[in-house]
C-alpha cells in the first residue's frame, strides 16, 4: 500500500515538473501610473514608479499608492528546441493574481491566448487599478504562465512576488464626475453636475473646498470647510464628499462647447486636483433633430442621447437611428380624395334605388 502511495506521489511531482518545463517567465517588470492629482507634486520625496529586473519571490521596490494603475511587463519563452507543430504552443496565456487587495476578494487580470512556436517568447502587459479603499500592507501577487502543446501537453509555470501598497499624510482627489445630460438646446437648457471626493491619504482634512466653475456659463460655486476622516480609521461616508449643483443656462449664452472645471483644494485654496467636464450646447435646429431622434429610439430598448461624461466609465451610444416618416390622410392629395367621395355617393344611389325597388315589390 505504501509503495502504491508513493508510487502516486512520483507521478504527481513528474507530472508537474514535465508541466514546468519547455515555459518559462524570463523577465518582470512593474511601471506605475499616477494620476495627475497634484497631492503627488507637494511630496518632498522622488517616487519610485518603475521596477525592472524582478526575480521570483522577490519584493518589488515600488511606490503604489490608492487609485494608482499598476502595470505588469511579462516575458514568457517557449524553450522548447525546433519549430513546427511538435513544439509550438497555442492557447498560451499570461494570468496575474493580487490576493486580498480589494477589501479581502483577489484582483485577476488575464492576456489574450496566442501562439508561442518553439524558442520563441512574447511580451505581455496586464494593468489592473489599485481600489481606492485599499488598506496599506504587503499583498502577494502569483503570475502565472501557461501553453498547450500537441496531444494535449500541459505546460505551465509560476513566479511570486510581494506588492506594497502605501499611504500618503495628504491625498485628496476626485474620484467621480459627472455632467448629464452633457448635451442640451435651446428649449431645455437645464443640466446638473456633480462630484465626488475622496481622501486617500492617512491624515483627516477639515478645510477641503470643492468648487464648480465656467466663466462662460455664469458657473460660479464653491463649498468650503468640508470635513474628511483619515482613510486609515473610517468608512466610505466618512472620508467621502459629494456635490450636486442643478445648473440653466441662461438664454443670452450661445451655442457652443463649453468648459467647466471642478476645482479641489486642500487648506481652502491650495490645488490637489482638477477635472475638466465638457457641455454641448446646441441650437434649435439640432434640437429638433435630437427630440425626432429621442422620439423614435425610445419605442425600442435603446437610447442615444443625454449620455453622461463619467471618469469610471464612458458610455458611448453604438446604436443606429431610424427616422420614421408618418404618412397620414390629411396630406393625401386632393385627387384622392374627388374618388373617395364619387365612390361614397355611389354606394348611396345604389342603396336608395334598391330600397325603392323593394317597396314597389311590396
Amino acid at each position: 500500500m505504501k509503495l502504491i502511495m508513493f508510487a502516486a506521489l512520483f507521478a504527481i511531482l513528474l507530472a508537474l515538473s514535465i508541466s514546468a518545463r519547455g515555459l518559462e517567465i524570463t523577465e518582470m517588470r512593474m511601471s506605475v501610473d499616477y494620476n495627475e492629482a497634484y497631492t503627488y507634486q507637494l511630496e518632498n520625496k522622488d517616487k519610485a514608479d518603475f521596477a525592472d529586473g524582478l526575480a521570483n519571490n522577490s519584493r518589488i521596490n515600488a511606490d503604489v499608492f490608492p487609485g494608482n494603475n499598476v502595470t505588469f511587463t511579462v516575458r514568457m519563452e517557449n524553450t522548447l528546441s525546433g519549430s513546427g507543430p511538435e513544439t509550438r504552443m497555442n492557447n498560451a496565456f499570461v494570468k496575474i493574481i493580487v490576493e486580498g487587495i480589494d477589501d479581502g476578494s483577489d484582483i485577476e487580470a488575464d492576456s489574450d491566448d496566442f501562439e508561442l512556436e518553439g524558442g520563441d517568447d512574447a511580451l505581455v502587459d496586464l494593468k489592473f487599478p489599485v481600489p481606492f479603499d485599499v488598506a496599506t500592507g504587503t499583498y502577494d501577487v502569483t503570475i502565472d504562465a501557461q501553453g498547450e502543446g500537441r496531444n494535449g501537453t500541459f505546460y505551465f509555470t509560476e513566479n511570486k512576488l510581494k506588492l506594497e501598497v502605501k499611504k500618503l499624510r495628504h491625498d485628496i482627489q476626485i474620484v467621480k464626475y459627472q455632467l448629464n445630460p452633457s448635451i442640451i438646446n435651446c428649449i431645455n437648457r437645464k443640466t446638473r453636475i456633480s462630484a465626488d471626493i475622496m481622501n486617500l491619504g492617512s491624515n483627516a482634512e477639515d478645510n477641503i473646498a470643492l468648487e464648480f466653475k465656467s466663466g462662460e456659463l455664469g458657473i460660479n460655486s464653491i463649498d468650503r470647510g468640508i470635513l474628511l476622516d483619515s482613510s486609515n480609521d473610517a468608512n466610505d461616508e466618512d472620508r467621502k464628499y459629494t456635490k450636486i449643483l442643478p445648473v440653466e443656462i441662461s438664454p443670452a449664452i450661445r451655442p457652443g462647447v463649453y468648459p467647466i472645471t471642478v476645482n479641489l483644494y486642500w487648506e481652502g485654496y491650495v490645488l490637489f486636483d482638477r477635472e475638466i467636464l465638457t457641455l454641448d450646447l446646441r441650437d434649435c435646429d439640432s434640437a429638433v433633430i435630437q427630440n425626432q431622434t429621442v422620439q423614435n429610439t425610445n419605442q425600442n430598448t435603446e437610447s442615444i442621447t443625454n449620455q453622461p461624461i463619467q471618469t469610471e466609465s464612458n458610455n458611448n451610444a453604438g446604436s443606429s437611428t431610424h427616422l420614421l416618416q408618418n404618412i397620414s390622410i390629411s396630406g393625401t392629395p386632393a385627387l384622392v380624395w374627388v374618388v373617395l367621395g364619387a365612390f361614397v355617393v355611389f354606394v348611396l344611389v345604389i342603396v336608395i334605388i334598391f330600397g325603392y325597388s323593394r317597396k314597389g315589390r311590396q
